[in-house]
């Protein structure tokens, strides 16, 4: 049942809001990924809770899936879309996508950064990917439209399944955006 109420700004800026100070710990690995990743900067629990945002590419689920076929390439696509322009709105220091692993590249590849559109057949994607450590994290760039610290990793989920976890991964992240020109934080 679809409940109007649940879709105002002030219902989802009071659940953000929730979400962003409280003090319970949540367990899952992507908040202990945030959590981690934060710690690395300094950034102590529960702080880390505001000092960093997260979204989702994909908004959009039923059962906890996403819908399959072309109606899953549009909406990705447009979903991207929509990150470029939370990236304007909030000017990170840093931005990571999490996929699914490493190599799930086609919506991030394909998508007309420059132009700030879908992926169309006749311009090529305007993103450019470097493996900065092989499997494990990419960086990318796209003239402008993203921040300097852009990097594509696998999901936390991904990675606790993984020998190692995602623990020596946060650890040589830190240290690459450290040691790049554009440090954040105070880095």
């Amino acid at each position: 049942m679809y409940d109007s109420d649940l879709d105002t700004v002030e219902y989802l800026i009071n659940y953000y809001e929730e979400i962003s100070y409280k003090v319970e710990k949540h367990t899952s690995p992507f908040w202990r990924f945030r959590r981690d990743f934060s710690k690395e900067f300094g950034i102590s629990d529960p702080e880390f809770r505001r000092a960093t945002l997260w979204t989702n590419l994909s908004k959009i689920d039923i059962a906890k899936t996403t819908s399959p076929g072309l109606d899953f390439h549009h909406l990705s696509q447009a979903f991207i879309g929509l990150l470029m322009a939370e990236i304007e709105i909030v000017k990170p220091d840093v931005v990571l996508i999490l996929t699914m692993n490493v190599h799930y590249t086609w919506h991030v590849n394909n998508y007309g950064w420059l132009r700030d559109a879908p992926f169309s057949e006749e311009k090529p994607a305007e993103l450019t990917r470097t493996s900065v450590i092989p499997k494990m994290i990419d960086h990318l760039r796209a003239a402008g439209r993203l921040p300097e610290h852009t990097y594509q990793i696998s999901h936390p989920n991904y990675l606790c399944l993984q020998p190692g976890g995602y623990s020596e991964m946060v650890k040589q992240l830190v240290e690459l955006i450290r040691a790049k020109p554009g440090g954040v934080m105070g880095c």
